[in-house]
């Protein structure tokens, strides 16, 4: 597995990955209004038209992986120094940690409160598969594997969380702005709602929830860095 995924064959295959990445992103936007729109008039037109699309955690990290896919292919098959950039561990484990979390939140928490598309809409079934699990197994199995054989210092962790922490700011002003969020737990009135039952909306309870949800995501975070650094390390070291 290890000798595959170094290889330049493999490299290809991130090529194609990438590719059917990009592609997906664009007929999901190409294709939504025809195809989701009569189904989910209310919840479609508005989670996924204009900017929201692109609002997701989601979809911006898998356009992320997808530009890492293809750097990482053209550069293992025709250009070695690209190859070598990208595979820098702070910048692959970063996005390794990132996608990671996006196959956690979905499979954890959302896919409790969304339910399937049906058989004739299978290829959105099969987007969001393909972005919660196939792409984050497939940076897993490249980090298990390693791709690059410097370590990663410890003082590149706390740079692991600009990322997130932008994200997570701007989507809370531009929440507040345009009263959309992309996330039930960014919204305070919507976490109450679940949270809070019938009781009469407590809004300094329910952005402490906020607050406390967005804690839990960056110790998710923070502890998927630590582990991909311990694990980047000690495979380096062994292979010394």
């Amino acid at each position: 597995m290890k000798k595959f995924v170094r290889s330049k064959g493999f490299a290809a295959v991130c090529l194609i990955l990438g590719c059917i990445s990009v592609t997906l992103i664009i007929l999901n936007v190409a294709m939504w209004k025809k195809y989701l729109l009569p189904y989910y008039p209310a919840v479609t037109a508005n989670n996924i038209s204009g900017l929201n699309y692109f609002a997701y955690f989601t979809i911006l990290t898998n356009l992320l992986c997808a530009v890492w896919l293809l750097l990482y292919g053209v550069g293992k098959l025709f250009c070695r120094k690209l190859a070598e950039r990208v595979t820098i561990p702070a910048v692959q484990g970063a996005l390794t940690v990132y996608i990671c979390v996006v196959g956690f939140i979905y499979w954890g928490v959302l896919v409790w409160f969304t339910d399937r598309y049906p058989s004739e809409l299978w290829l959105f079934n099969f987007i969001d598969i393909y972005e919660h699990f196939i792409i984050p197994c497939v940076f897993v199995v490249m980090w298990l594997c390693g791709l690059n054989n410097s370590k990663m210092a410890k003082k590149c962790l706390p740079y692991f969380l600009i990322y997130p922490f932008s994200y997570y700011t701007f989507s809370i002003i531009r929440g507040a702005f345009i009263d959309w969020y992309a996330y039930p737990f960014f919204n305070a009135v919507q976490v109450w709602k679940i949270v809070g039952a019938d009781k009469p909306y407590n809004a300094a309870a329910a952005y402490t929830l906020v607050v406390a949800a967005f804690a839990a995501l960056f110790g998710i975070i923070v502890g998927l860095s630590f582990l991909a650094r311990y694990w980047h390390n000690k495979r380096v070291e062994r292979e010394e």
